[in-house]
């Protein structure tokens, strides 16, 4: 046959799925009193980065010391000038985007009401508060939380997770001092994520906390049971293997949030496919999208399987996307809102976790935000 058309030629190939890069989840803030330096948040990268801002010692500057030596790489401050529920409410709201971890640092501990606007602060971001219990011994622990745990320690659901007790380092000449635990905690926390990744406990014998001599109370069996069922991760002092993190739950009364791992896992892959998939606002709301978005949704789930972020031996039994006619209503079509549902199988407990996510595509009625 005579090729009638000769010459070069275009052809439309459908590209392949866009990549969706995995998002940060160790970078820490600290909300406190400082001594001197700046009041608007700034970020550091070592504790040597925090003395060249600031001076003289503070609580805020002791949870930032041991962030630091317990693991931690980067951290915001969020110095204000009175603790106060106001002030920490605006610090939190000034955040990077980036934290995901943040503590409210003071001695003795913040007062519940703090806390909580701190936590109120935080609602709408996808971010873990580290709180920390003020009391004198389990018992009392026990009691409080067991009587009203907002009144307890200021917050709870899912994203805040309570540790206690306090804990003594050494200051020289064989003596200690009395800090916060949020500090190292937080430190265990970028440490584990940044050798393990996200999907693993900062708890347990690897969770041992640097620069950290012993805890100022201790908990039997029975007590360190009735506190982890009240969702509070004691720290404990185990002979030859030193100071840890003992527990990993969440402030959460539903079942399926109950562990900081689980709840953290969600928390990153949401952040994950929200940034990655900012492209769809470009693109017509119909099948070729929803094709597109599966697809990298599916290949990003894939490489987290491979790494072990999930349970079951097969990818089908790890976790599933589904994107098309049935997560949307004809309504969601028509007003550019794309609606997806991804579940994962939490590598512990091995339980499907499903959550709903949407972005705003061209067919959108407004600009996205």
């Amino acid at each position: 046959m005579v090729d009638r058309n000769p010459g070069a030629r275009l052809e439309e190939i459908p590209s392949g799925p866009r990549p969706i890069e995995a998002v940060g989840t160790s970078v820490a803030a600290f909300v406190g009193l400082a001594q001197g330096g700046p009041l608007a948040p700034s970020y550091v990268d070592s504790w040597r980065s925090y003395t060249q801002q600031w001076s003289g010692r503070s609580p805020l500057g002791d949870a930032v010391e041991e962030f630091f030596r317990n693991g931690g790489s980067l951290a915001w401050l969020a110095p204000v000038e009175s603790l106060e529920p106001e002030s920490v409410r605006r610090a939190v709201e000034g955040l990077d985007r980036d934290v995901t971890l943040v503590a409210v640092v003071a001695d003795p501990a913040a007062p519940p009401a703090v806390i909580g606007a701190a936590a109120d602060a935080l609602a709408d971001r996808r971010a873990m508060l580290l709180v920390e219990g003020a009391w004198p011994d389990a018992r009392i622990a026990i009691e409080a939380m067991s009587t009203d745990r907002v009144a307890a320690i200021g917050g709870t659901g899912p994203n805040v997770a309570a540790y206690w007790p306090r804990v003594r380092r050494p200051v020289g000449r064989g003596a200690m001092e009395e800090i916060s635990p949020l500090g190292a905690v937080a430190g265990i926390f970028a440490r584990t994520d940044a050798t393990f990744g996200v999907f693993n406990a900062p708890a347990g014998t690897q969770a041992v906390l640097n620069d950290v001599t012993e805890t100022t109370a201790t908990a039997s069996r029975s007590e360190q049971d009735a506190l982890n069922r009240l969702g509070v991760n004691v720290i404990r002092d185990f002979p030859g293997t030193g100071t840890v993190i003992w527990g990993s739950r969440t402030q959460s009364t539903e079942s399926e949030w109950r562990y900081v791992t689980v709840r953290r896992t969600a928390l990153f892959l949401e952040e994950s496919l929200s940034r990655g998939l900012q492209w769809v606002v470009f693109e017509p709301n119909a099948e070729p999208l929803w094709q597109s978005v599966r697809l990298s949704i599916e290949q990003f789930l894939h490489k987290l399987f491979q790494d072990g972020a999930f349970a079951g031996r097969k990818p089908e039994d790890s976790y599933f996307v589904k994107c098309d006619a049935s997560t949307m209503t004809q309504h969601d079509i028509d007003n550019g809102r794309l609606v997806c549902v991804v579940g994962f199988a939490p590598a512990r407990p091995a339980e499907f976790v499903t959550f709903r996510f949407g972005r705003w595509t061209r067919d959108a009625d407004d600009d996205p935000e």
